[in-house]
């Protein structure tokens, strides 16, 4: 049993939760923050904690950000619904790569002059066990390495009737092998897969496959066929997709997911962008020039080497002191 005088040695606070800076200071506890995001999302929330909205932009659609290693241009509906600072935080942790996002990283010490950490961990092809036997698996057994684009809107991203059709069409005309997963929105009778077009399951059997639902998506995206990752760009699949040294096809809807996508596209060189917006309804035929020059093209392939590099520097720094661990020896040198 801890006695009353053990106190811990710290709280691990979300960002979004500022409320616990005043618990933090009342019983005398440090206090790290924690941005789920990367470090360029947490970059930006931090050059505008210092740099309101509203002082910089006037009435320009087009935000110019150029401070140290930040050089990047915002549109007003791109900006992170949520900008609140955290001064009163002992120090920083990210859930990202400190090898991917050094630059980020140390914007972030830099401009508030605090430890900060990259937590995040390589993302390992799970063992073998139920899932590997699932249809999908079974289908990427039986297509050539590098073959397949995977495509995943997340959990909580679903498309409309005109927007399935419309990516459905460009990905049919591209004739290029495909795994898709399509979710209905939760709490509706809606079935999202009756959104495509009349016959395109049937007409797509010998060189895609849709899934009505749940699918692996680690085993997906580390899987040998699989060559590139149409995705949201939410965080947690973009880590999952450098992770396993898979390129992306981006359409990014909300949230954070602007910024991760100029980060994979225009910063690290890992992707190709056919839409934006949640409301937004993409062309079929950049879908279709789109998905051919990611996997048919030297453009693609140029990814794909990239990506794999990023990966095995990924797996190289995490056989080093990762920044958990820097985080937990820093926090006990404190006690």
């Amino acid at each position: 049993m801890v006695e009353p005088s053990q106190k811990p040695a710290c709280i691990i606070s979300d960002v979004f939760l500022p409320w616990t800076a005043q618990v933090a200071s009342k019983f005398g506890i440090p206090r790290v923050v924690f941005h789920t995001t990367g470090a360029m999302a947490a970059s930006l929330l931090q050059y505008f904690f210092t740099n309101p909205v509203s002082d910089i932009t006037g009435d320009r659609q087009i935000i110019e950000i150029c401070d140290h290693c930040i050089n990047v241009n915002l549109r007003r509906s791109q900006l992170p619904q949520m900008l609140r600072s955290e001064s009163s935080a002992l120090f920083m942790l990210v859930n990202t790569f400190d090898w991917v996002e050094a630059e980020y990283v140390g914007y972030l010490e830099e401009s508030t002059g605090k430890p900060v950490w990259g937590v995040a961990n390589p993302l390992h092809r799970p063992q073998h066990g139920i899932d590997n036997e699932s249809e999908c698996i079974r289908w990427l057994d039986t297509q050539k390495q590098n073959s397949v684009l995977y495509v995943s809107f997340g959990s909580q991203a679903f498309l409309s009737e005109e927007q399935t059709k419309a990516l459905a069409r460009g990905i049919a005309a591209s004739k290029q092998c495909f795994i898709w997963t399509i979710k209905d929105p939760v709490g509706s009778n809606v079935n999202s897969c009756d959104f495509l077009p009349e016959g395109f399951i049937e007409e797509m059997k010998d060189r895609g496959m849709v899934i009505h639902g749940w699918v692996p998506q680690l085993l997906i995206l580390s899987h040998p066929s699989t060559a590139f990752f149409m995705t949201h760009c939410g965080w947690n699949s973009t880590l999952e997709s450098i992770s396993a040294g898979v390129p992306m096809v981006v359409w990014p809807m909300g949230f954070d997911q602007f910024i991760n996508a100029k980060l994979v596209t225009e910063h690290l060189g890992l992707g190709l962008q056919i839409c934006e917006g949640l409301d937004a309804i993409p062309s079929s035929d950049i879908v279709e020039n789109t998905v051919k020059a990611a996997m048919a093209t030297e453009i693609g392939e140029d990814m794909r080497l990239r990506a794999l590099k990023i990966k095995e520097s990924i797996n190289e720094a995490s056989c080093k002191l990762s920044g958990m661990e820097g985080f937990l020896s820093y926090v006990l040198s404190l006690c």
